[in-house]
C-alpha cells in the first residue's frame, strides 16, 4: 500500500505549480508529437563529408541502441518514407550554445563543440526516454531541451558543483560541467604546490613586511615565484595547446598582509591593497600561456579591480558567503553592496566567476531545501551577466538529497527560468519509481516553507535553526516511517538509494532527540541504524569540519546527554547574565535543562560568550548549605573557543569558593570545573565570575550544584 496519509497530506504540492515568484518558462517541455507513430529512426550526419558529423551520429547511433528495448527500430541508412531522421551537425559558427530544430519527420541536433554534443546527445536520447516507450535512459537524468528549441545559449558559459553526485568525469563530461579536481591546475589558496614543500620556497618569494620576509603571504612581484608557477604549469599541463587548456586561481593567503617590497610598492602596492603586484603577475602569466585562464579573487587584500582591464584569459573569482540564501534577499543592502563590486570588476574583465554554496556546512545529513532560493540567486546573476558559477557542495561527502539538488543545480546553471517543482518531480519518479511521489511531495513541501516564511537559510546552522525555519518534527516523523515502509518494497538500485538516505535521516533524528525537539522517542535504535554509514563509500562525515561520523556516534555512546544526576539542587532553576550596568538577562534555560553539549558542536546547549569576564547570577534562596558547583565548558581551539582561566563563586563580598585551570587541553574537549563551596546563606543572590583563557570566547552549559563536596 503506497503511503496515502502523507502522500494526500503533501497532494497539493504535486498538483500544485509552484511559481515562486516569476513567470515559468515551457522550456523542455515540448511534445515530440507522434513519434511512436515511428517504426523505425535514422540517426545520420548532416554532412557527411565532415569528420565530425559522422563521428557524432554513430555515437548517438551506439548509445541510443543501448538504450532501446527494439534494435531493429534503428538504423543508420536513409529511407524516403516511414523513417524518422536524425541529424546530427558540428558547427563551430554556430553563435548558441546548441539548437534543436524539429519539423515533420526530421530533428537536427547542432553544437558549436564536441563538448557541447556530448551534452546534447544525452539531452536527446532522456528526452526521446521520456516521449517514446521503446526508449529505457534510466541511467540518465532527465532532459531540460526541447525537440524544438531553435538556438538556445545556456545561462552561464562555465558551471561548477562540488558535490559527490558530481564526482565523476563521466558524469561531468555528459552534464557539460567543471570540476575543480579535474579542471582546474590550481584551485583556492594553493601556490604552495608550485613549489612542492615548503623548504623548496625560496627567501624571494615570500612577501616582504615590517621588513621581514614572512612565510604566511607571497611577494607577486617575486621572479622566483613567476618562474615556480610557469615550470608547474609547463611541467604538468603543457602550454595548453596540445592537451585541453586548464584554469589557474593565483590568489594571496588567506590574511591581510600584503607585501611591501620596492618592487610590489613600486606596481601600486599600499598596505591593505595587494591588486597591483597580483594583477601584474597575472598579465604576465597570461601572455606567456595565452590557453590557459588565470583568476585572482575579490577578497581581502585583492576586493579592489586594478585600474586598467584584465588580458582576455584573466578574470576573477567573488565570494557569495556573505549574501542571506533566501527568496527576497536579492533588494537588501548586502546584496546591493555585492552588485556594486561585481559591476566595478566587469570594468575590467568579462570573466565573473562567483564562488556560491548549497550546504548547511555544519549538517550535511538534515534535509536542506534551498533550491528556490538558489534560483532566486542565480536569476540575479544572470541579470548581471556572471560569466560562471561554481558551487560548493559537500565534496565528496553524502549529503541527504544531494542527487536531485546536484542535478537541480546542473540545470538552472543552464537555464534559470526551469520549473523547479516539476523537474524535481520528474526526478523523483526517475530515478525513485516506488518511493518518488512520497520523496517529491515531502521535498517540495520543505522549499514551500522556506519560501512562504521568507526563511533564510544558515550557512553554519544546528538542528534548532532547522526546526526554526522549515522542519516541522510531525511531518519529518511521518516522512520518515512511511518512506522506511516504502524501502521495504522498492527495487534493487532503488533501494540502495534509499538506504542511504534513510540512514542519513537517523542522524536527523538523533538531533531533534538531542535537541529536546522530541524526547518521546528512543535513540538506541537511530544510532545502530546510523552506524550503516560505514558500508557505503564517502560517508566519514557529516559536516565540513570537525565532523567524523564515528566521533560522532562515540560521543553519543560515551556522554548522558540527558541524565542528570541525582540531587542537582540547579535543575531547571533560573540563571542570568550580570550586566555591566548591573540589570539581569531572562533566565537561561540552556544551564540547568539537563542536556549536555558534544565537544564537536557548538550548536546545540552551549551558550557562548566574547566577554573577558563572564558574570552569572542565581537567585537566593535556590541553594543552602555547603557543596559542590559544576560547570560545563567547551574547549574548541579549531573554533576559537576556550575553557576558563577561573572559576570564583561569591555571595555578597564573601567568597565561597574558586576553581583554577592547571592546564588547558590540546584539543576538543568537555572541560568540568568543580568548585567546592562553604556554607551558602539564605539571604543575597549567588554570583559566579568566570575569566576566559588565552582564546576570544568561552562556551559554558550545564551548571549542576550537589549538596557536599567532592
Amino acid at each position: 500500500m503506497r503511503n496515502s496519509f502523507l502522500v494526500s497530506k503533501f497532494v497539493r504540492l504535486l498538483c500544485l505549480t509552484v511559481v515562486w515568484g516569476c513567470s515559468v518558462t515551457t522550456y523542455g517541455c515540448h511534445p515530440a508529437g507522434g513519434f511512436g507513430s515511428y517504426k523505425e529512426f535514422a540517426i545520420l550526419p548532416l554532412k557527411e563529408e565532415l569528420k565530425a558529423d559522422s563521428k557524432w551520429a554513430s555515437y548517438l547511433w551506439r548509445q541510443s541502441a543501448r538504450r532501446v528495448t527494439d534494435k531493429n527500430c534503428l538504423t543508420e541508412v536513409a529511407k524516403p518514407d516511414g523513417q524518422f531522421q536524425v541529424y546530427v551537425h558540428i558547427d563551430p559558427s554556430l553563435c548558441a550554445d546548441y539548437a534543436v530544430r524539429t519539423e515533420g519527420g526530421k530533428t537536427i541536433l547542432t553544437a558549436p563543440t564536441e563538448e557541447n554534443m556530448l551534452w546534447l546527445v544525452y539531452q536527446w536520447i532522456a528526452r526521446m526516454a521520456e516521449e517514446d516507450d521503446r526508449w529505457q535512459a534510466n541511467d540518465l537524468e532527465p532532459a531540460i531541451i526541447g525537440l524544438n528549441d531553435g538556438a538556445r545559449s545556456l545561462d552561464f558559459a562555465y558551471r561548477s558543483i562540488y558535490s559527490p553526485s558530481m564526482a565523476s568525469p563521466d558524469m561531468q563530461a555528459i552534464t557539460a560541467n567543471r570540476h575543480v579536481d579535474y579542471h582546474w591546475g590550481l584551485w583556492g589558496h594553493n601556490l604552495r604546490k608550485v613549489f612542492g614543500s615548503d623548504k623548496n620556497i625560496p627567501e624571494t618569494a615570500r612577501a616582504l613586511v615590517a621588513g621581514k620576509r614572512i612565510p604566511t603571504q607571497w611577494c607577486f612581484s617575486s621572479d622566483a615565484l613567476y618562474k615556480a608557477i610557469e615550470s608547474y604549469i609547463l611541467e604538468n599541463y603543457g602550454d595548453g595547446t596540445k592537451a585541453a587548456p586548464s584554469l589557474f586561481a593565483i590568489l594571496p593567503d588567506d590574511n591581510h598582509e600584503v607585501c611591501q617590497c620596492d618592487f610590489c610598492r613600486k606596481a601600486g602596492n599600499t598596505s591593505v591593497n595587494a591588486t597591483p603586484a597580483v594583477t601584474s603577475l597575472l598579465r604576465r602569466l597570461a601572455v606567456r600561456f595565452l590557453a590557459h585562464s588565470f583568476y585572482t579573487s575579490a577578497y581581502a587584500t585583492t576586493v579592489t579591480p586594478p585600474e586598467m582591464p584584465l588580458p582576455e584569459n584573466v578574470g576573477v573569482i567573488l565570494s557569495a558567503i556573505d549574501l542571506p540564501l533566501s527568496f527576497v534577499a536579492t533588494q537588501g543592502k548586502v546584496y546591493q553592496e555585492w552588485m556594486n563590486l561585481v559591476t566595478r570588476w566587469q570594468k575590467v574583465t568579462h570573466r565573473i566567476l562567483v564562488w556560491d554554496y548549497m550546504r548547511n556546512f555544519d549538517d550535511y545529513l538534515t534535509p536542506y531545501p534551498c533550491l528556490g532560493s538558489i534560483q532566486n540567486r542565480l536569476r540575479t546573476y544572470k541579470h548581471l551577466g556572471i560569466w560562471g558559477v561554481f558551487f560548493n557542495g559537500s565534496g565528496d561527502d553524502y549529503s541527504t538529497f544531494d542527487d536531485v539538488q546536484t542535478f537541480m543545480v546542473s540545470s538552472l546553471l543552464k537555464n534559470t527560468e526551469l520549473d523547479v517543482p516539476q523537474l524535481v518531480k520528474r526526478y523523483f519518479r526517475r530515478f525513485y519509481p516506488q518511493s518518488g511521489d512520497l520523496l517529491a511531495a515531502y521535498y517540495l513541501s520543505l522549499e514551500e516553507q522556506v519560501r512562504s516564511r521568507r526563511v533564510t537559510l544558515e550557512w553554519y546552522g544546528g538542528i534548532s535553526d532547522a526546526v526554526n525555519a522549515y522542519l516541522s518534527v510531525g511531518e519529518f516523523q511521518q516522512f520518515y516511517t512511511a518512506l522506511d515502509r516504502l524501502s521495504k518494497t522498492a527495487g534493487e538500485e532503488e533501494r540502495r538509494r534509499l538506504n542511504q538516505l534513510l540512514t542519513a535521516l537517523n542522524f536527523t533524528q538523533l538531533e531533534l532527540i538531542r535537541s529536546g525537539k522530541d524526547a518521546s522517542l528512543q535513540a538506541s535504535e537511530f544510532l545502530d541504524l546510523l552506524k550503516g554509514y560505514k558500508n557505503f563509500p564517502n560517508w566519514s562525515r557529516y559536516k565540513e569540519a570537525n565532523g567524523l561520523l564515528d566521533e560522532y556516534v562515540a560521543e553519543w555512546q560515551g556522554i548522558h546527554f540527558h541524565a542528570p544526576q541525582k540531587g542537582n539542587r540547579l535543575s531547571g532553576q533560573a540563571v542570568s547574565v550580570l550586566a555591566s550596568d548591573g540589570s539581569h538577562s531572562a533566565p537561561v534555560l540552556a544551564w540547568t535543562d539537563g542536556y549536555y553539549g558534544f565537544p564537536h558542536d557548538y550548536h546545540l546547549h552551549w551558550v557562548i560568550t566574547s566577554q573577558k569576564e563572564w558574570q552569572l547570577v542565581i537567585p537566593k534562596g535556590q541553594l543552602q548549605r555547603s557543596g559542590s558547583m559544576v560547570l560545563s565548558f567547551l574547549h574548541a581551539p579549531a573554533w576559537k573557543i576556550g575553557s576558563p582561566s577561573e572559576v570564583k563563586v561569591f555571595q555578597g563580598e564573601k567568597l565561597l569558593g574558586s576553581w583554577k585551570a592547571s592546564s588547558a587541553p590540546d584539543d576538543f574537549s568537555i572541560v568540568k570545573a568543580v568548585v567546592n563551596t562553604k556554607a551558602v546563606g539564605a539571604q543575597g543572590d549567588i554570583k559566579i565570575i568566570i575569566t576566559s583563557g588565552h582564546l576570544k570566547k568561552m562556551a559554558c552549559d550545564e551548571i549542576e550544584w550537589y549538596e557536599g563536596n567532592e
